[in-house]
């Protein structure tokens, strides 16, 4: 088997954001994509590692398939423009240099931050899914468990993660060194996948943890409220006060869920009023229960004037100045 181990990747040194979110994939993508390499290509051995930092294949074959994978990953994501997208990919067209490859990313030398713990157990999430789809031979087998040993020894025997442990934690520390001199720091976090949780999971002393401030709770299908579910609720289940910013449009279907059964948990429902400064300098907002029947007085007023007023309100302005972590 000399030299069939091959490798193709896109990642955060060859390309920028917008070109690896086009081409990520989550899990089911993950599975449907390699079962149709195996279909296409007669490939029996295929691994794909899907992060936000990294899209990549590997794969045994007698025959470089490199620029046909990347062809059919464009495809699969609509990408029409296959010229331009394929000088994103560095190509590892000798087992060599696959297989030295794939160790420095499972060990972490290739993540944003040197020896990110994420890194490893991502490679394993993948091993697990190309086991399950029986697309992991002998020479995949051995040579996952090889690299999952060597992770092991350069843990236990070396100082290469004494440092920071991953984007999050490292997020983490910079936030804690520019608010040591702020008495109740408030902290916004964006983002919703695996980095912004570990983010909150490592933000020691965090006691209200507030979600969708900048509206992005807007989820159209059952799996993006599903995702947002699972992340809440790790939270709420350790005591943390959450609060969730919440579209009125989408009341109903989340009042379905689980959160409201966690007294810890706040949320906060969103009523976007048009044409605020247009109206009467007197004029009352009203909010009423829509289940009351029409002589309902209503169950909260508040002057619309101080809608209008900046000096009232948090403005989103106000986050234009933060500095990036």
């Amino acid at each position: 088997m000399q030299n069939q181990f091959k490798a193709l990747s896109l990642s955060y040194k060859s390309a920028p954001l917008a070109v690896r979110e086009q081409v990520a994939l989550n899990e089911d993508e993950i599975k449907n994509f390699s079962l149709k390499i195996r279909d296409l290509f007669n490939i029996n051995e295929t691994l794909i590692v899907s992060t936000c930092n990294r899209t990549e294949v590997y794969y045994v074959a007698d025959e470089n398939r490199n620029a046909d994978i990347i062809k059919l990953l464009l495809i699969e994501k609509g990408i029409t423009d296959k010229g331009e997208y394929f000088a994103y990919f560095q190509q590892f067209d000798t087992q060599f240099e696959a297989v030295q490859h794939l160790f420095e990313v499972a060990t972490g030398l290739h993540s944003k931050v040197v020896g990110d713990l994420q890194i490893p157990n991502q490679v394993k999430q993948s091993y697990q899914i190309a086991a399950d789809l029986n697309m992991a031979g002998p020479f995949l087998h051995r040579l996952m468990h090889t690299t999952f040993f060597a992770n092991k020894r350069v843990a236990q025997e070396t100082s290469f993660r004494d440092g920071a442990a991953s984007t999050s934690y490292a997020a983490v520390a910079l936030t804690e060194e520019v608010t040591q001199m702020i008495a109740l720091p408030k902290i916004l976090i964006l983002g919703l996948g695996e980095i912004g949780i570990d983010v909150c999971k490592n933000m020691a002393g965090c006691e209200h943890i507030f979600f969708g401030a900048n509206h992005s709770f807007d989820p159209q299908q059952a799996e993006e409220w599903a995702q947002w579910e699972r992340m809440i609720t790790h939270f709420l289940a350790r005591g943390y006060l959450c609060t969730l910013d919440i579209p009125i449009s989408a009341v109903e279907e989340f009042n379905d869920g689980s959160l409201c059964d966690y007294r810890n948990f706040v949320p906060q429902i969103r009523v976007s009023v048009p044409y605020t400064k247009l109206w009467n300098y007197n004029t009352m907002l009203k909010i009423d229960d829509k289940d009351f029947d029409a002589t309902n007085p209503g169950v909260w007023c508040h002057s619309l004037h101080s809608l209008m007023s900046r000096e009232t309100f948090t403005s989103w302005d106000d986050y234009k100045g933060d500095s990036k972590v």
